[in-house]
């Protein structure tokens, strides 16, 4: 089995359940302005991170192979807590992002993704103390303190440019609101907070959600041993539960969709277990 099957299908249902409420939804916030010693931008989305192992972990449950399960453990050693803003400026969109590196392993770990990422057509390139690899407007940079993350839609001088200025900007970071939270974040859409409850990942939110119930229709997919299925498994006035199932190789993924629309809030839970619709109606 290619061990990296699991862990690919495991991330595309994961990353697509949090995206099809967190991304659908109605804007309900206004853009803030920020002013920098450099440049003037607005802020459109701000997202704080803190401990990612409960992630690593939940992935590790559907990986078969040593080097995989490896790497995901570094990824939680190395990686602390982070701030990442969506930005624009001048006609100019961006993702800009620093995260703390917390661990003497960090440099093996940085070592390691450059060299995966010059095989994939990155150069690699050095600014002062910081090392980095970039590919058109993509860019990640590492400078032995902080991991540093840059995608823009405009030219490879404006990364490099929002490289440096991450590197050489006050890094701001906000306190853990309480131990079991993954991350969370104000957007344009609304609110969120991602965190972990015994084996589970739960992601709640805050927003306009009537795109999102639009979606939400039944699906069944079969992939040689892999399927995923969707469906609506309650459904009234004011409130709308959606179920997906996913099986790889006899391992199984639960997903819940939960909505009030009166309420304007959402909520996902994921687990390897089986979740009852009761446990998501109690939330809304």
């Amino acid at each position: 089995m290619n061990a990296k099957k699991p862990i690919i299908l495991t991330i595309i249902v994961l990353i697509s359940a949090f995206i099809v409420v967190l991304a659908s939804t109605h804007p309900t916030t206004q853009e803030s302005g920020s002013t920098t010693d450099t440049f003037h931008y607005s802020t459109l989305d701000e997202i704080h991170t803190y401990n990612i192992s409960p992630i690593t972990n939940f992935i590790s449950y559907y990986v078969n192979n040593t080097n995989a399960t490896l790497a995901l453990s570094l990824a939680s050693q190395i990686i602390g807590n982070g701030t990442i803003n969506f930005i624009s400026f001048n006609n100019t969109f961006a993702i800009i992002g620093y995260f703390k590196a917390s661990s003497p392993l960090s440099s093996f770990a940085f070592t390691i993704i450059n060299k995966t990422l010059v095989k994939h057509g990155f150069v690699y390139g050095q600014y002062n103390t910081l090392l980095y690899d970039y590919k058109n407007t993509s860019a990640f940079g590492f400078d032995g303190h902080y991991f540093y993350i840059v995608k823009d839609n405009a030219s490879f001088s404006t990364t490099f440019s929002l490289l440096k200025y991450l590197y050489t900007s006050q890094k701001i970071f906000t306190s853990q609101p309480s131990i079991n939270v993954i991350a969370y974040g104000n957007t344009t859409y609304g609110s969120f907070q991602l965190f972990s409850s015994d084996s589970q990942l739960i992601l709640k939110s805050t927003g306009n959600f009537s795109s999102v119930t639009k979606l939400l229709k039944y699906f069944n997919i079969t992939i040689g041993n892999f399927t995923v299925a969707g469906k609506v498994v309650f459904k009234n006035a004011t409130v709308v539960v959606y179920s997906i199932n996913a099986t790889y190789d006899n391992r199984s993924l639960f997903v819940m969709i939960g909505i009030n629309k009166q309420e304007n809030y959402s909520i996902v839970i994921t687990s390897h277990q089986e979740i009852s619709l009761a446990e998501v109606l109690k939330e809304l």
